[in-house]
């Protein structure tokens, strides 16, 4: 009799449709199933097995560590489900955005499921709820001291880089319609960063694409930014 793991058909897309089927606590007793095999399987480097791309990991793992991983993918299948209702009470680019984004607000929507999952905490969760928390209210000057100072190494730990922070910073900024405000909250030492987020922008326009209902990101824009750093 063959005995194949649940951790080796617990992935793919027809599993993902299943688990989005289930209750929180049916997929998290789910993600419990054979949970040794599960670490060896994570520390053997397979966790892009995950559907996710390896910004989202290195986020996930600074949030919930990487023994958890599996547990939170389980559980997210389900709980994006209330994000992507008409009722949700999350803003609507968190809750349009693709669970699997590299973009600020898909990263937002990691941050703010895996608060509504009760068992996660610790710093680099409570920073990121107030990029969330800036989204909500509409003020950029909140979340920009996270992603600058990476406020518990929020960007640092999760092995992003400063280059991943200007993007997203781009993106908030730039939907806020305020991109003179990042200009004033960032010092000479980023433009380097800005510079490289700028010629990917030339090379792929598509990039600057990042949530639904807002004109794209261009290489014009971080020109600009980068312009008035340099007037400083």
């Amino acid at each position: 009799r063959l005995r194949v793991p649940m951790v080796d058909i617990l992935q793919g897309p027809a599993c993902s449709c299943a688990l989005s089927c289930l209750s929180v606590r049916d997929a998290a007793a789910l993600a419990n199933v054979d949970r040794d095999r599960t670490a060896v399987w994570l520390e053997q480097d397979q966790a892009w097995r995950l559907a996710l791309p390896a910004v989202a990991l290195c986020q996930l793992q600074a949030l919930v560590g990487t023994s958890r991983l599996l547990r939170w993918y389980h559980e997210a299948l389900v709980l994006q489900r209330r994000l992507e209702t008409l009722n949700t009470p999350a803003p609507l680019p968190i809750a349009a955005a693709r669970l699997n984004g590299t973009d600020i607000f898909a990263a937002c929507k990691r941050a703010y499921i895996t608060g509504q999952m009760g068992w996660a905490d610790g710093p680099a969760l409570g920073a990121w709820m107030q990029v969330v928390e800036a989204v909500e209210d509409n003020r950029l000057s909140m979340a920009l001291p996270v992603l600058i100072e990476g406020v518990n190494s929020v960007e640092e730990a999760a092995s992003v880089g400063k280059i991943q922070a200007a993007t997203w910073m781009l993106q908030l900024a730039h939907y806020f319609e305020d991109l003179p405000a990042l200009a004033e909250a960032l010092n000479t030492e980023w433009r380097s960063h800005l510079a490289t987020v700028e010629e990917e922008l030339q090379r792929n326009p598509l990039g600057g694409e990042y949530t639904q209902g807002s004109s794209r990101l261009t290489h014009k824009h971080v020109r600009r930014l980068m312009n008035a750093l340099d007037r400083r």
